[in-house]
Formats: C-alpha cells, structure tokens, sequence
C-alpha cells in the first residue's frame, strides 16, 4: 500500500491494488473499503487488525498529512519484521538439527555405551552424578525456578510503559527494542510539533489515547515528573527508552515548526540504525548456538574419555 501511494494512487486504488496482490485477505480490504466508504479515516479502518500503538502513529500521520510517508515506513518496518523472522527459522534449522542428534546420541552414551565402560573398569571413577549431587541440582533447579516466578509475576503488574522500560535495559535485545521505541515515540513527537502543538496540547491529546498505548503512558509519565519539579531534561536522560539526544534537541530554543523537521529527520535516522541493529542481532544467532553445541560435544568426549583415563591409571 506504502508502495502504491507512492507512486501516486489514490487511497482507494492503494486498497485495491494491495487486494490483488493478497487475495486471501480480501475480508479485510473489502472491510476497509467499507469503512472509508462510510466516512471513516484509514487507521479507524485498519484498528482491529494492527496493533494499538501503530494504529494511533496512522492517526496522527492523517492529521498531520504524512500518511503516505508513515504507511511506508511501517510497511518497511512490518516487512523487515518478517524477513527477519524467515532468516530466524533458516539460521536456526542446522544448528537445531545438531542440538537434536547430540541429544540422540547422549541418550545412547547414556544407555549403551556408559554402563559398558564402567563394566570394564578396574576402579570405579567419580561419575558426574556423583561429582554433581542430586541435591544440589534440586536446590538449584528450586531457586532459578522460584526468581522466575516472582520476576513473573512482577512483570505481569508492571504498567506497559514500566515493561518496555525494564526490556530495554536487558542485554542483547534491550538495544533492539531501545532503538524501536526511540523511533517509535520521536517520529510521532516530530508529527505532533510539525503541527505546531505546544507541550499542554500534545499532553492532552495523548490523554485522549488509550490508557495502555505508549504515547498515553509516556506522556502521563513525563507531565507527573515534571510536576513534581524534575526537568524534562533529567526525566528523558533518566528513562530506558527515550533517547538521551532528544534532551539536546528540546533544548536547543528552535520554533516548533524547526524542532518537529529536526525530529523528524532524527527519526529516520533511528528507524535505519534499528534495522540495522536486528541485522546485527541475528549474526549472533548462530554463533551463539554453534557455541552451545561445542559445549555439549565437550561435555561428552569428558564422559567417554575421563572413565578410559582412570582405568588406565589403574592398570599402570
């Protein structure tokens, strides 16, 4: 659709176009169609099918009159999205594979070949059951499985906002998903401004959003600290999931209309450093498997290798 807009169709056409290329949602372009018909903009259209937070970024693309640049930028991100979760599987299938055949072949060590080497050893040598006790796997196993839990449940009475923050403090994918929610909040920050919103009224418009949306929480979560005497500056530099560049930007005394270009342009510039990112985090896929598998394989040349060595050291 991003792609048909930009070559000049109009919305209608966008749709119908788009319906060619996926004939088994026609229920959903058909649907869509109707409510424009009606009157309806097209992120109302689109409400049941994407998720909250895009729907209210389409929301505001159509008042501000960037629809078409917005549709294509979350089509290039929605995209990428699948993409990348193909190359997941395709990275994924071979050391899987492995992971499966040296649990195949630990079963049979396990089952066959283990209990034939000890029948042939002169001594008996500190097996990993009994280097490793029982009870101290169980008290492990407990106390990893008790912190899950509790971290669980502290999550699951975490507020949205308070989720993506801790998320974006984890190592790994914290910079992932950091880099996504920066662009995310900047490109919609950009669109209010360009519109020539002063604080209060971008406040009160995020206001009339839904209370689990980000812009909702993000801009509640801002207006309280600043009430309480905090500077915007320090609230932003605090949190884990807006950019320390944005504090500079506020700061700088543009116009409204300077400000929502700039942010805009920076947005941008955060939308293609978070696709490059997932790039980056996918390379590590596999190395980090491959690893695991050398781990394993280690593991059971010890199993074979330590028992033989004792038994030698027995005939000697």
């Amino acid at each position: 659709m991003g792609d048909a807009l930009a070559n000049g169709m109009s919305l209608q056409q966008a749709l119908q176009f788009t319906e060619r290329f996926f004939p088994e949602l026609a229920m959903i372009w058909t649907g869509v169609a109707t409510e424009l018909a009606t009157g309806q903009s097209l992120a109302t259209a689109l409400k049941p099918w994407i998720r909250i937070d895009l729907y209210y970024q389409l929301q505001l693309a159509e008042s501000h009159g960037s629809l078409h640049q917005t549709i294509h930028q979350v089509g290039q991100y929605l995209t990428q999205q699948v993409r990348q979760q193909r190359k997941l599987r395709g990275l994924l299938q071979y050391p899987l594979l492995l992971l499966v055949m040296l649990g195949g072949f630990g079963i049979v060590m396990g089952r066959m070949i283990w209990p034939q080497i000890q029948s042939l050893q002169v001594t008996t040598p500190p097996s990993w059951p009994q280097i490793i006790s029982v009870q101290g796997l169980i008290t492990t196993a407990s106390a990893g499985g008790t912190i899950i839990v509790i971290q669980g449940i502290r999550y699951y009475r975490m507020t949205r906002l308070q989720r993506i923050n801790w998320l974006c403090r984890q190592p790994l994918i914290g910079r992932y998903l950091r880099l996504y929610w920066q662009y995310y909040l900047v490109s919609n920050l950009a669109m209010m401004l360009s519109q020539g919103m002063s604080w209060q009224e971008m406040t009160r418009l995020a206001q009339q959003y839904h209370p689990e949306s980000i812009l909702h929480q993000t801009f509640a979560t801002l207006e309280s600290q600043v009430a309480q005497g905090q500077s915007l500056a320090q609230v932003i530099e605090r949190s884990g999931y807006l950019p320390n560049e944005l504090a500079a930007f506020l700061g700088r005394g543009l116009t409204v209309g300077a400000l929502g270009h700039e942010l805009e342009v920076y947005g941008q510039v955060l939308f293609r450093q978070f696709l490059t990112r997932t790039e980056q985090l996918l390379e590590l896929v596999q190395p980090i498997l491959f690893i695991v598998v050398a781990i394993m394989i280690g593991g059971m040349y010890l199993s074979l290798l330590l028992p033989l060595y004792h038994s030698l050291q027995a005939v000697n």
